[in-house]
């Protein structure tokens, strides 16, 4: 029942936040709109933030968890930029909050989880150690999400298809690159 109740309290700040600023946004209007009392929202959450913390860890995770089935990682990041601009008010609200760093750690795990699979796939019959595919996961990571928090920060102007198709030539392009000079 309490996963219940985080979920619901969940989805209320998701539509309250279509609604206004998530600083205007209290703790009685989510529990009116779950029909709970405060009580119940301070038995799980200590503030809004702390929900929308809780947002970022648990509820969105799961609904990207799927990733894992992608054959192809161009599938895994466009759903991360689908997400964003599905939730594009939820995501800026967040973005210029006191709580961006709950969007960074999201950000961060979901980049580094797809960008370690592109890596070991393209080292699969490659004699390359540990150190250099941390290296690269960790360089392509902070390169791709500096790409979707400029994204974000335009206002998420371009066609998401569009700016998967130009990651994916610099992905593909500069990580063969890379072997190619390192081997020589």
């Amino acid at each position: 029942m309490s996963n219940l109740t985080k979920k619901a309290l969940a989805q209320a700040l998701k539509s309250k936040i279509v609604e206004k600023d998530l600083s205007q946004i209290t703790v009685a209007e989510l529990t009116d709109i779950c029909g709970i009392k405060r009580q119940t929202f301070y038995y799980h959450f200590n503030d809004i933030y702390d929900l929308l913390k809780w947002l970022y860890t648990n509820e969105i995770i799961e609904e990207i968890i799927d990733y894992e089935k992608y054959d192809f990682w161009q599938d895994c990041y466009s759903y991360i930029f689908e997400y964003v601009k599905r939730n594009k008010k939820l995501i800026i609200e967040t973005y210029n909050s006191v709580a961006k760093d709950y969007f960074h750690n999201f950000l961060n795990r979901q980049t580094k989880s797809f960008i370690t699979k592109v890596i070991t796939e393209k080292t699969t019959n490659m004699n390359i150690d540990e150190n250099t595919k941390t290296f690269l996961s960790n360089y392509y990571k902070n390169v791709l999400i500096g790409f979707i928090k400029d994204w974000i920060e335009d206002g998420m102007p371009e066609d998401t298809k569009s700016l998967i198709k130009n990651v994916d030539c610099i992905l593909e392009g500069s990580i063969d690159l890379y072997f190619k000079n390192l081997n020589k």
